[in-house]
């Protein structure tokens, strides 16, 4: 009998072909970092919880395309796994940013900006589209590449 294979990775060769699995010890199990034949940066994201996968879906789809190449950018989703396929922006997680830094509050500016961006392309959607009833401001946030352990 054949190993079942998982989920995310079907998934990703489904959509981007040949890819390569990039291990990081830090990174949550319900990611997968993984990169194509043309070095470009993706992450699977497999959720629990069908609230928190609607809401993160219903993000990807209404939010985020106003946010261009400020977020990271939806390939797939699969509903029946609760599974989400995105583009991997460049960068790091402002969380490990040292606390007062120019560098966070640089950051802070940063999403405070994307934030507003959010606000104003909302109040800009015409009355014939429904506005999300959960949105809990997902539309900030994203992947990012980790910063490799050394």
């Amino acid at each position: 009998m054949a190993a079942q294979q998982d989920p995310r990775l079907e998934l990703a060769v489904r959509h981007l072909g040949p890819v390569t699995i990039q291990r990081y010890p830090s990174l949550p199990p319900h990611l997968l970092l993984l990169t194509d034949t043309s070095g470009t940066g993706y992450v699977v994201k497999q959720h629990r919880d069908p609230d928190r996968f609607a809401q993160e879906a219903h993000a990807y789809t209404a939010w985020i395309p106003q946010l261009g190449d400020r977020a990271p950018q939806l390939i797939v989703i699969d509903p029946a796994a609760s599974l989400l396929l995105l583009t991997l922006l460049p960068g790091r997680s402002a969380a490990i940013l040292p606390p007062g830094s120019a560098a966070e509050q640089h950051a802070h500016r940063a999403a405070g900006l994307t934030l507003r961006l959010c606000s104003i392309r909302s109040r800009r959607r015409t009355t014939a589209q429904p506005a999300p009833s959960t949105w809990d401001g997902g539309c900030a946030r994203g992947p990012t590449a980790p910063t490799p352990q050394t």
